[in-house]
């Protein structure tokens, strides 16, 4: 089976919108269409397996993953906890990683970098990999090495304000004028190559480390971040079978909807009908014809469930998820907590 791309689902849409084939509109419906189905299952090619090798604790997921729905560490199945799970009055509390169970994989929100900020007193450094324009920039927006909101004068002296500062992008390296303590928001143009960030050490001299990476057609990065509590002091894999020098873990992700614009970008969902259907229920629904949109998303939806019945089948046997009492009487961490699982008839 050919992989879908924009350029050959062009013709359909352009016929659907009565179109020209070159008109600049079908790349921003055929992202419209793409992300609204994608929320509403885990349709064909929407679920992958992921394999990482883990030294630390904390996990910043590619873009392309909007969340996890199982994993395993090593070969053992274990347990994915949602952000509320720490919060849990009687659970158990806030966890870090050096503190809590290797069992679970606890959901910490999203950020727009892959590794924070060692400290309070390092600056940020942009480098591209290839020439960009001699305009790029990219707008860093945190908190300074006191805590406070950083906010810079546009353009230098101008006396108009605004949140973050503006770095220059270029292959030589352009460091930030403020020292960050944490980066909260980033806002990149589309650019030729990737670009990186480093966190610099006030210090001359001093090591500096990567913190992001981001793809040329990243704008706006964010990433889903997980925490394995105490993943250091977990019981060794089987190297000997496997090439990890430290813990592996695999995953399967649900993945993220990543828009379209050239003619040769893959499309997630590969069925042409369904995004198709969706195109047409998106103009009906501009055009206020709200019943007919209905209509349309609902044939869409049915085509794709349709195609994932035939795509997994008749023979795999169903798997029921159920978590493990022995694993959830090995995630409590003292005797109180046991009583009141005990008491409350989890196990």
């Amino acid at each position: 089976m050919n992989r879908l791309s924009l350029a050959s689902l062009k013709p359909v849409i352009s016929r659907v919108l009565g179109v020209c084939v070159t008109d600049s509109r079908i790349p921003t419906y055929v992202s419209e269409a793409q992300e609204r189905l994608m929320s509403k299952g885990r349709w064909v090619g929407t679920v992958q397996r992921l394999r990482l090798c883990l030294s630390g604790s904390c996990i910043s997921l590619p873009r392309q993953v909007e969340t996890v729905e199982m994993w395993a560490l090593c070969n053992t199945p274990l347990t994915v906890r949602n952000s509320f799970y720490e919060f849990v009055a009687n659970g158990p509390g806030q966890r870090r990683s050096d503190l809590g169970s290797s069992m679970n994989m606890i959901d910490r929100g999203t950020a727009c970098v892959y590794q924070d900020m060692s400290g309070t007193t390092s600056f940020v450094n942009v480098q591209s990999a290839v020439a960009e324009s001699a305009t790029a920039r990219i707008l860093l927006r945190g908190y300074d090495e006191n805590a406070n909101w950083i906010r810079t004068q546009e353009p230098a002296a101008s006396g108009v304000w605004i949140d973050g500062e503006y770095v220059a992008i270029n292959t030589t390296g352009t460091r930030s004028v403020n020292k960050f303590s944490s980066l909260t928001e980033v806002v990149k143009p589309v650019t030729n190559g990737p670009v990186n960030l480093f966190e610099w050490p006030a210090a001359l001299g001093a090591n500096y480390q990567q913190i992001a990476y981001y793809e040329s057609d990243e704008t706006l990065p964010i990433y889903r971040r997980y925490l394995i509590p105490n993943i250091a002091n977990a019981c060794a894999c089987d190297n000997a079978h496997d090439d990890c020098a430290s813990k592996t873990v695999t995953i399967l992700a649900k993945l993220r909807h990543i828009p379209v614009s050239n003619d040769n970008d893959f499309l997630i969902l590969q069925n042409i009908s369904a995004l198709k259907l969706m195109v047409m229920a998106i103009q009906k629904e501009e055009r206020n014809l709200w019943q007919e949109a209905t209509a349309y998303e609902g044939k869409a939806i049915m085509e794709l469930q349709n195609e994932l019945s035939s795509f997994e089948g008749d023979g795999p046997v169903v798997v029921l998820r159920i978590q493990d009492p022995d694993l959830i009487m090995s995630n409590v961490e003292n005797e109180q907590e046991s009583r009141l699982f005990y008491q409350y008839g989890i196990v």
